[in-house]
């Protein structure tokens, strides 16, 4: 199958360094895991969509890619993988169009800033559906708001999309989330809803604790059980 993974950031911050700044440590690890797995990544440093708030960004860049690609992975720029044993294979669903990942499950609690995108007639609609809808192009929480409402307009959405808990693929960092913030093992760290200082402080620090996988075990380790 064949996978591409999209990031996009700008020199905007929020009380601290531009996301610029955060985006240089969070690429070198979705760099390093998608040569690990050979998938493809996207990143950009501005935004490809001036007309919209930048988040909109990776929704115009999947609009032009997703053909290209089986499944494409959606990313902020302060979500940091943090296993790289874990595939994108084994996140993605052949029964449903779209992954996406919610507190609780619930559909208000949608969070796009990690997300899995089918290349589907169902998947394409869609994202023409959210680009045709311009009330959240600059307000709100953009394209999130703009698929919690569709969702919630057209409930029979739900066939096509798979809602899993956060620490499938979105575990955060921040108290609000209790049991649903990073453990050991989890396939990547986000950062939402804190100041820029925080994120460019906690992930140098997290990316000591980065899962990798032994290369080339068996040919290293000659001893085997006789």
């Amino acid at each position: 199958m064949k996978f591409l993974i999209i990031s996009i950031s700008d020199c905007n911050c929020h009380k601290g360094p531009s996301f610029n700044k955060i985006a240089e440590i969070t690429n070198e690890s979705l760099i390093e895991y998608c040569g690990l797995h050979g998938y493809d990544y996207l990143i950009h440093n501005s935004n490809p969509d001036s007309s919209r708030q930048i988040s909109w960004g990776r929704t115009f860049l999947l609009r032009e890619k997703l053909k290209d690609y089986d499944w494409v992975y959606l990313t902020d720029s302060d979500l940091m993988i943090m296993n790289h044993t874990i595939k994108l294979e084994y996140l993605i669903s052949d029964k449903y169009d779209l992954v996406a990942s919610a507190s609780n499950k619930d559909i208000d609690r949608i969070n796009t800033g990690s997300i899995l995108w089918k290349n589907s007639p169902f998947s394409h609609k869609l994202i023409d559906l959210m680009y045709a809808d311009g009330e959240f192009a600059n307000k709100g929480y953009w394209e999130q708001s703009t698929l919690i409402k569709l969702i919630k307009q057209h409930p029979e959405l739900l066939n096509n999309i798979k809602i899993e808990n956060l620490r499938m693929f979105n575990s955060h960092w921040h108290y609000w989330f209790g049991v649903e913030n990073l453990q050991s093992g989890d396939f990547c760290v986000h950062l939402a809803g804190s100041d820029n200082d925080f994120r460019v402080e906690t992930l140098q620090a997290l990316k000591e604790y980065i899962i990798k996988p032994i290369p080339n075990i068996q040919e290293k380790v000659k001893i085997w059980d006789k």
